[in-house]
């Protein structure tokens, strides 16, 4: 499995070759999920995922995260912690998704910061929802999300069913 240099995304989602990939997926005080839509400037524009990026040469799949929640969100400082991995493929058009994917998960509950080049909206939403979205397999998600959501949502009913704090 290939990491990508800076600039050679393209090439690979082109030719569909096979690379590391990561999601963060962040929650909050009140158990949401962020979700981002893609920039009109991206492969997927307009879909809704987590944040993610591409694993790049030398780098470890926290650093990743943490790199592209900075420059997606403005996000500094999150603890994240690695829950598992998943692989998929995925036909977009002229390009191909072929990645293996390393889930992420880390609570923020201070202000998101949107890069429009990279993110044109974002969303909190509660679990049950997102589930009943990726069951259905809505077009609106990214398909890695509707193919690794099961990962996550395991760790998430846990988080989930401890108390919210009072406010």
């Amino acid at each position: 499995m290939t990491v990508i240099e800076e600039g050679e995304m393209k090439k690979f989602h082109k030719e569909g070759l096979l690379h590391r990939a990561v999601a963060v997926v962040l929650y909050n005080k009140n158990k949401e999920i962020l979700l981002t839509q893609r920039s009109k400037k991206k492969i997927g524009e307009g879909l809704w995922e987590t944040v993610g990026t591409h694993v790049r040469t030398g780098e470890s799949a926290i650093n990743s995260g943490c790199r592209c929640l900075k420059n997606e969100i403005g996000v500094e400082g999150a603890y994240l912690r690695f829950i598992g991995n998943f692989s998929y493929f995925a036909q977009l058009g002229e390009y191909a998704e072929n990645e293996v994917v390393d889930v992420l998960v880390g609570e923020w509950n201070d202000e998101i910061k949107p890069n429009k080049e990279e993110v044109e909206n974002f969303k909190w939403i509660q679990l049950n929802e997102l589930k009943k979205e990726t069951e259905s397999k809505n077009p609106q998600y990214a398909l890695w999300l509707l193919k690794g959501s099961e990962l996550f949502y395991k760790e998430f009913k846990e988080i989930a069913s401890k108390p919210k704090p009072i406010s």
